[in-house]
């Protein structure tokens, strides 16, 4: 009768030598997508927040004094 040690080591043997065969790119494609995925989402949403700042510090917007002067504004318009 084998220990639990003699066991577990068997096992952890055996994980080794049958995880060392599967080596391709469909095994390893649900580690690599989140990889691949998450910096390009960032990456699109850092320069959209870029663009946007800088759309804001270029441009400024109307600014009304008072409001029946910009009721007067959208009543011309």
């Amino acid at each position: 009768m084998t220990s639990l040690s003699d066991q577990t080591s068997s096992n952890a043997n055996r994980v080794l030598d049958s995880d060392t065969g599967k080596h391709s790119i469909f095994t390893r494609l649900p580690y690599l997508i989140p990889l691949i995925a998450f910096p390009l989402f960032y990456a699109s949403r850092a320069s959209y927040l870029i663009t946007v700042i800088q759309l804001r510090s270029t441009s400024s917007p109307p600014s009304y004094t008072s409001i029946d002067d910009a009721w007067a504004r959208w009543m011309r318009a």
